[in-house]
């Protein structure tokens, strides 16, 4: 009696010290919203202590926030994110007794995660803010909004505008009613909050391109992700005193972001400390939540990839898929662990996760292919860039980037800590992306089902590239050629790329019906015809590149006719004699002769079954299988076996337990 008394001791008295620690996870697990929190037990670091001790009483709702986190639960508190060496970065300061850094880079959640963030500095995802600044077509693409109005880097918007006790007079006059408010900006309390003015904008100084690169940040590299370098980003201290402050390796006390810099949470956004991306953008802080990025959709994903120039959220929201998730969602699991987030066990269809980044299993539910934080580890080309459909080589030069060539690939040094990173397609190669792709559809269908799926696709969009280049890039290099290319051709054509060629490329990959035909190819086709329409309308091109009437008279044989008045439709078919091709080249089989070749098909539980007799019942074929086996036969639908295709397995222990009880 002894033993299992001195067993039952040692029990509780690892359980007397184990209780202690294991209680935060319980009440983390067991946590529900509205509840009050208590930060007793926590196990936390004595750095994180005290910022979470004064924290909550100065900003109590994050520390809400973070309390129901994963950090808290394993210990991972506010210093252990937010701490940083001076000297190794711009933007350290001292805080307290404690050196910091408001912004968190991908470069400090790789102290813990080291694997994840090396795999990110290196994907598509992290390169998009470089690719926002120094596109080869437009560096800074919302500058193209500039050209148009002429907009110089010395345009200003006249003071008397901005300083006027009432609306302008065209608005008054344009309206009939002078009862307007005031236009207020330098008696607004944030002045009390924040000294600084954006961009150092001011009524004297309103530069129209530095207004318009605000927009651009907060809509392009909103996403994209914006340059945080001392020398754009920062208002106080001077970009000199920084500097300083590094070379010392001290650091100040105080360090405030230019306003408009200050809220980024871009992909691809470039960091002080020379590393590249964000990784609150798919996983905002402080909770940091792996369900909000796995459900993707409008949750995380589908924040930036959506809208006209890439509706990836819309299509897939369409699709079969799509229709699962919004019906079923919030029964299924989302916050299984990294490599054990199975289909199927876990959940139904499959999120942006699912595909782009999730582990892939085998039959077995054994881990065939890692999860992965290179979003394109399933993509076999390069859609983004829309001017160029290229395979995903590994290594190769990224031609989105203006010193790309073909043998040397472009480099992204930091402005602020001199650190390099090349811009280069990652590992894998295209045709093992497309395998994995592959593996990852058989997980819920066939092989045959996703290979068909995927090399439709390939066909489909040679067909939209065509049209891109023979019809949009033909005619507007001849424009270019002819000195007759206008800021609104560039505006265009950028747009029948990026808003019309490249989104329909994404449709027929995501599935949503519509949005592959209607919003799909057939907007493309009308985007088109209208630009091609405008530029032959106009009398300097008429005048002076007639070869370009000719060009486009031959992209649209029935335009030249019609415009001249003529009124013939050239070799343009009815729609009765397009009916009746179709019908003749798809005369649909009788349902006999269909009858027919099936019986000579086996069901693929071949050593269970016999062959499947055929009753035809009007247009509708019922297919029977009788298993041996057993005494009395039994009829049973074929889509049985499609749908649990171990019934076979279970029919046949059924008929034999059956056969021996009688």
């Amino acid at each position: 009696m002894q033993k299992p008394l001195a067993k039952i001791v040692v029990f509780w008295v690892i359980a007397l010290f184990l209780l202690p620690s294991i209680a935060p996870l319980a009440r983390a697990a067991t946590y529900s919203w509205g509840e009050e929190i208590s930060l007793s037990g926590v196990q936390l670091t004595t750095e994180s202590k005290d910022c979470v001790e004064c924290h909550m009483r100065a900003t109590p709702f994050i520390v809400y926030d973070w309390y129901k986190s994963k950090h808290r639960m394993v210990g991972v508190g506010c210093y252990e994110c937010h701490s940083a060496k001076p000297g190794t970065r711009p933007d350290v300061y001292e805080h307290y007794g404690y050196y910091i850094t408001t912004l968190v880079t991908p470069k400090q959640c790789g102290r813990c995660h080291p694997a994840i963030a090396e795999e990110f500095q290196k994907s598509v995802h992290a390169f998009a803010g470089v690719h926002a600044y120094v596109l080869k077509e437009e560096p800074a693409y919302w500058m193209i909004l500039a050209k148009q109005f002429g907009w110089d880097e010395h345009f200003k918007v006249p003071a008397e505008y901005i300083e006027t006790e009432w609306v302008p007079k065209i608005v008054r006059d344009f309206v009939g009613d002078q009862n307007y408010g005031k236009v207020v900006l330098e008696e607004d309390p944030t002045n009390a909050i924040i000294p600084y003015n954006p961009l150092g904008l001011s009524i004297d100084n309103y530069v129209a391109q530095k207004a318009l690169y605000i927009w651009g940040i907060r809509g392009c590299l909103g996403c994209h992700g914006v340059r945080m370098d001392v020398k754009d980003a920062f208002a106080f201290p001077s970009l000199d005193e920084l500097m300083q402050y590094m070379k010392e390796g001290k650091a100040p006390e105080k360090v405030v972001y230019d306003p408009a810099f200050m809220h980024n949470h871009g992909i691809g956004r470039v960091n002080p400390d020379g590393s590249l991306g964000s990784c609150e953008a798919c996983h905002p802080y402080h909770g940091f939540s792996v369900k909000i990025a796995r459900k993707g959709a409008y949750q995380a994903c589908g924040r930036c990839h959506t809208g006209p120039d890439h509706p990836n959220d819309e299509q897939w929201s369409k699709s079969v898929h799509g229709a699962i998730f919004w019906g079923e969602a919030e029964d299924w699991d989302w916050d299984k662990p990294v490599n054990n987030w199975m289909p199927g066990r876990d959940y139904r269809a499959p999120t942006c996760v699912t595909c782009h980044m999730a582990a892939v299993f085998n039959e077995r539910g054994e881990v065939k292919y890692a999860s992965s934080h290179d979003v394109a580890i399933i993509s076999k080309f390069k859609l983004g860039k829309w001017v160029y459909t290229l395979p995903r080589v590994a290594g190769l030069p990224d031609f989105a980037i203006p010193t790309a060539t073909a043998t040397q690939a472009p480099v992204f040094k930091s402005p602020t800590t001199g650190d390099t990173i090349t811009l280069v397609y990652p590992e894998p190669d295209w045709k093992a992306r497309r395998q994995r792709a592959i593996d990852m559809c058989a997980q819920c269908h066939t092989k045959e089902y996703a290979a068909a799926w995927l090399k439709t696709y390939d066909w489909m969009i040679i067909l939209v590239d065509y049209m891109r280049d023979e019809y949009v890039l033909t005619v507007a290099n001849m424009l270019k050629a002819k000195g007759l290319f206008t800021p609104m051709d560039e505006w265009m054509v950028r747009n029948l790329g990026a808003m019309a060629n490249r989104p329909t490329k994404m449709s027929a990959a995501h599935f949503g019906p519509d949005f592959t035909w209607w919003e799909g190819i057939m907007h493309f086709a009308e985007k088109i015809e209208e630009w091609l329409i405008d530029v032959y309308e106009r009398p300097a091109v008429a005048k002076k590149a007639p070869e370009i009437r000719e060009k486009i008279e031959e992209i649209l044989p029935w335009f030249k006719e019609q415009w001249e008045g003529e009124g013939s439709t050239g070799t343009v078919h009815s729609l009765a004699e397009v009916k009746t091709a179709i019908a003749k080249a798809v005369e649909a089989p009788s349902i006999e002769a269909y009858a027919q070749k099936v019986e000579t098909l086996e069901p693929p539980a071949k050593p269970l079954v016999a062959k499947a007799p055929v009753k035809t019942l009007g247009e509708v074929s019922e297919f029977s299988l009788t298993l041996p086996g057993s005494d009395a036969s039994r009829e049973v639908p074929v889509a049985v076996f499609a749908v649990f295709p171990a019934a076979p397995l279970l029919l046949v222990f059924v008929s034999r337990k059956r056969a021996v009880a009688a």
